[in-house]
């Protein structure tokens, strides 16, 4: 099912963020301690009532690999712990795990989380408050929206930054081969123009070559005239062809007139 797919694979995790969920874990434990101490000196908490509270807030651990199966752990051991001991109260892990959902699953999951909290606190809040239940109601429900506003806005600006870096690496990919684009068809430009060049002055020296053999017999100078052409000829030639090979040899990022 798409609910109890991972966010993220484990082996993929860094260790600090390991680190962090953790203590995340433990403050989340820590701060619900003091629930099991509300009842007085004659409600003293047991080590069940410890391993209960471990066993609601454990998963947190991986509430950022699995957002709604931790969040739904924790709100139904939430329930039976309260039907138990109406003193083993996790808010903190509630909280936390609603937050998660927010900010790392989509709108439409975080709403319907938000939604089965609140419906749950209206629900047990009047057979477990007494008289004055709805100004806790108000509080807890004010704590939720916060949590659930707090989560939609660090998931938004989560995925607002992705696709930021996501459009700049595809700019960067684009330009780069649009440079890779302009390089070949250079490149392309400078070998047709080699060849023109080449074949130009080849030409040219074959022409002048033919002619000085043919003035040679009867008129030397002419033949000597034209084969100093010739030489002429071939020198340009080669000065082309050692700019044009010198361009070849440039670095795409080289300024042409360095």
């Amino acid at each position: 099912m798409r609910l109890l797919r991972p966010v993220e694979y484990p082996a993929n995790r860094p260790a600090r963020r390991w680190v962090f969920d953790v203590l995340v874990t433990v403050l989340a434990a820590a701060l619900s301690l003091p629930n099991l101490y509300q009842g007085g000196a004659h409600h003293w908490p047991g080590v069940a009532a410890f391993v209960v509270l471990a066993l609601m807030v454990a998963p947190l651990v991986v509430r950022r690999i699995w957002p709604i199966p931790v969040f739904g752990w924790i709100l139904v051991t939430q329930i039976a712990a309260v039907s138990w001991d109406r003193h083993l109260v996790a808010g903190a892990a509630l909280l936390i795990a609603l937050y998660t959902v927010a900010r790392l699953q989509s709108r439409r999951d975080a709403l319907a989380c938000g939604g089965v909290l609140e419906l749950t606190v209206v629900t047990a809040l009047p057979l477990l408050a007494g008289a004055g239940w709805w100004h806790d109601l108000i509080f807890l429900s004010g704590l939720i929206a916060a949590a659930l506003g707090l989560g939609l806005y660090t998931g938004t600006r989560r995925a607002y930054l992705a696709e930021l870096r996501d459009r700049a690496d595809r700019l960067e990919r684009e330009r780069d081969q649009q440079a890779a684009l302009a390089v070949a068809a250079e490149r392309t430009r400078i070998a047709r123009e080699m060849h023109d060049i080449v074949a130009h002055h080849l030409t040219v020296m074959i022409t002048l070559s033919e002619a000085a053999i043919a003035a040679s017999a009867s008129s030397p100078e002419r033949a000597n005239d034209v084969m100093r052409s010739v030489a002429d000829t071939g020198r340009r030639a080669l000065a082309d062809t050692r700019r044009l090979l010198g361009v070849l040899r440039q670095r795409p990022s080289q300024d042409p007139g360095q």
